[in-house]
């Protein structure tokens, strides 16, 4: 039995480590297979959750549990059975909302069939065969683990009698008690906080039959806050049962596993269901911790109960200590690393990206035409301003500007300035003109340009060039050159084919200079660029400069590697000049490059 647990352990250890390292969105439907813990769905710290900070915690108490568990030759198995509690419990409180959840999916797709066509039943089905699994598996081992516990205790000769006192814990255990308990029931709720909201508002939108297809994602991010009280009314219940199953089950709580303490009653016994019921209603009580502090503990006088300490039979407490910290530090070495790696492959990703900005911005001032536009920007202590330029003439070194406050329009995007040129400018006389060597002067570097991007801008008079007549510096944001193709580049759904991501789809469309797409070159081995299987190149890309509600095209990617997305698209415009550019994206970044080549 010992040799099973002990497979189980590695392999549950094993496999989940690997998880918390998983960031491809091609091996992300793995995760809940490979994962015991749910915690990277966690509220708490949830800036970092996305990085499995809390998961990669649990797993290398883990994995330290199972370390010393050998060691000790299959004595030691406090952090074991502290790992196995919290495993247990974080599946335990998803079974209803695993119920009420596929109740709620039926009801949906009920009512918009054209939803099933994407879902997964086996993938459902093998999911909560898995979850129960998982569930019972801890539950025989937590079992196993303590059922060889004795409670520690002393000899008492009373004349020809002697007595077995038990020996009671101690102050500051059942105050670590208390925390790690409090710690480890906020851990577990923060994890399903959003989805017991999520599911609450899904409820209410089935029942007033208000859900639409198009909007159903942003209508559950933008309207959970408003079932808090539902939720905060699940983590009262969850607190109750939280120690009523584990002290009338196992007589001990995950801390209590922790500190090798047992709740019996006041003889030594284990305790029935009213007992731990008493126990726990008190606990709830606002004024119990006061009593505790005062030496008079309302939970244990009124439910008849008392907390022991059982008989230390694995390693002392300053090899626990050394075990941990040796263990822990190693794998937190190598989590930074990794960690550290993918910040700067993003750093370097941001970098090429602003890089390739300010080359097209030299190349596009360089090669200035009538009717281009420029966009540019100013920073001040207490002024904050961007202006939208059209060139109307060019004489010279010199180029003649028409200028209007992006404010006025609400600081609108590439597109509608594109679009809605000739509104915002029809009434717009006041003409300026800036020297062109002036306007190269008002191109930034990458570090400026990502102190702007940051908001970082600490002295705004040695940033830029001073364009206008305000004395105030101006850096150019972006040039827009009408006569030449401006493509638009978004990600669009991933496509999926047993819940595996088999393909990355890209529109394109153009709000340029009219243009063709006459070939696609994928640069990497094992992923192959094309367009929709019905289209043949070249291909008409969509204009949104001359209509806006124009479709776009759509581009696709299919092998095994959408990690990275590294592919050439070549355009030849209206005029019959040819453009290549390199298309550059990654699954952590939802911007992409366009590399001019």
């Amino acid at each position: 039995m010992k040799k099973t647990i002990t497979i189980i352990l590695v392999l549950l250890s094993f496999f989940g480590l690997i998880s918390v390292f998983i960031d491809s969105f091609k091996y992300r439907d793995l995760i809940p297979f490979l994962s015991v813990f749910p915690f990277n769905r966690s509220e708490l710290l949830k800036e970092y959750s996305n990085l499995g900070i809390i998961n990669l915690f649990f797993y290398i108490v883990f994995i330290v549990g199972i370390i010393v568990y050998l060691i000790s030759k299959y004595r030691e198995t406090r952090l074991l059975r502290f790992i196995f509690s919290v495993i247990l419990i974080s599946k335990i409180v998803f079974v209803p909302i695993w119920i009420y959840s596929s109740y709620l999916t039926s009801e949906f797709r009920s009512l918009h069939p054209e939803f099933n066509t994407n879902f997964n039943w086996i993938h459902s089905v093998l999911y909560y065969i898995f979850q129960i699994f998982i569930i019972v598996i801890s539950f025989r081992i937590l079992k196993y683990l303590s059922s060889d516990k004795e409670l520690d205790f002393s000899e008492k000769v009373y004349g020809e009698h002697i007595s077995k006192e038990y020996t009671v814990a101690t102050k500051s255990q059942r105050f670590l008690n208390y925390l790690v308990d409090t710690l480890v029931w906020i851990i577990v709720y923060s994890s399903i906080f959003s989805t017991v909201n999520s599911l609450v508002f899904m409820q209410k939108q089935i029942d007033s039959s208000l859900i639409e297809n198009n909007t159903m994602a942003n209508q559950f991010v933008g309207d959970s806050s408003n079932n808090n009280f539902i939720a905060l009314l699940y983590l009262l219940l969850f607190r109750f049962i939280y120690y009523i199953f584990f002290e009338f089950v196992f007589k001990a709580s995950p801390a209590k596993f922790l500190t090798e303490t047992r709740v019996m009653d006041y003889s030594g016994e284990p305790t029935n269901f009213k007992e731990i019921f008493l126990k726990t209603t008190f606990r709830n009580i606002p004024f119990n911790t006061i009593t505790f502090l005062f030496g008079y503990n309302l939970q244990d006088n009124w439910s008849a109960t008392e907390v022991f300490k059982e008989k230390r039979v694995g390693v002392s407490g300053n090899k626990y200590l050394g075990y941990f910290f040796i263990i822990a530090g190693s794998f937190f070495l190598v989590y930074l690393g990794v960690r550290f790696y993918e910040k700067k492959h993003e750093e370097n990703f941001q970098v090429q990206l602003l890089e390739e900005k300010i080359k097209h911005n030299k190349k596009a001032l360089s090669e200035l035409e009538i009717g281009d536009i420029i966009i540019i920007h100013h920073y001040d202590s207490n002024d904050y301003g961007q202006y939208i330029l059209k060139i109307n003439r060019i004489i010279g070194e010199k180029v003649y500007f028409n200028m209007i406050d992006s404010n006025d329009y609400n600081y609108p995007e590439d597109e509608l300035i594109i679009v809605n040129k000739d509104k915002y400018f029809l009434n717009e006389l006041e003409t300026f003109s800036v020297n062109k060597k002036n306007l190269s002067k008002a191109i930034i570097s990458v570090d400026e340009m990502k102190m702007n991007e940051n908001h970082e801008v600490v002295n705004p008079e040695g940033f830029g060039f001073k364009l206008l007549n305000d004395k105030k510096n101006y850096f150019i944001i972006n040039v827009l050159a009408l006569r030449k193709p401006i493509l638009k580049i978004e990600k669009a759904r991933w496509s999926e084919t047993n819940n595996v991501v088999k393909e990355l789809n890209f529109s394109i469309s153009n709000l340029g200079i009219s243009s063709k797409l006459i070939a696609i070159k994928s640069n990497q081995d094992d992923v192959l660029w094309g367009l929709e299987s019905s289209t043949i190149l070249p291909i008409q890309i969509p204009n949104k400069k001359n209509d806006s509600n124009s479709y776009v095209l759509n581009l696709k990617g299919k092998g095994d590697n959408l990690n990275n997305s590294d592919f050439t698209i070549s355009v030849q415009d209206s005029l019959g000049k040819i453009y290549d550019y390199q298309i550059l994206a990654n699954n952590v970044n939802p911007e992409i490059i366009i590399k001019s080549l």
